[in-house]
Order: C-alpha cells, then sequence, then structure tokens
C-alpha cells in the first residue's frame, strides 16, 4: 500500500462507503504501518474497525455499524470465517 492507496482507503469512508483490507502477504512492518495510519482515520472519523480474518478488516463509516446478523450471514455464504 502507499500513500495514495491509503489516501483513496479513507476517501472511501469519508464518501460512507464500507472498505475492506487484507493486509495478509504484506510483510508484518509494513501491515502494522497500514493499520495504524487507517486505525488514526477511522478514529478521526468516528467509524469502526473489526477484524473479519487473519489479516482482514472491514471499515466502516460512522453511519454503518455491522451486526451479529450481518456477520452471521456473511460467514454462512463463506465470505468471512469472521474472528471471534
Amino acid at each position: 500500500m502507499n500513500y495514495d492507496e491509503g489516501t483513496a482507503i479513507v476517501d472511501n469512508l469519508k464518501n460512507r462507503r464500507i472498505v475492506i483490507v487484507n493486509v495478509t502477504g504484506v510483510e508484518q512492518k509494513v501491515g502494522h504501518k497500514i493499520l495504524d495510519f487507517l486505525i488514526g482515520a477511522i478514529y478521526a472519523l468516528e467509524g469502526g474497525l473489526q477484524q473479519v480474518e487473519k489479516g482482514v478488516f472491514i471499515l466502516t463509516p460512522s453511519n454503518v455499524e455491522v451486526t451479529s446478523e450481518l456477520k452471521n450471514e456473511l460467514t454462512n455464504k463463506g465470505i468471512f470465517s469472521w474472528s471471534k
């Protein structure tokens, strides 16, 4: 991920879009930097971040709540196993 990709993710959150970020396969140090940047943005935008699988995160704007029904639906469809 480079600066432009990071700002594009934040722009999507500002525009009230859900973003899924996958840092699997990324060097651990780089992955931490990416998540640090995005966590700061989520905090500033009052959004949410949840880990859905190892290295996979769903970022939500302030107007979106990930409900247990959505988690179950995504799990049942085999999209995510959803981390506990």
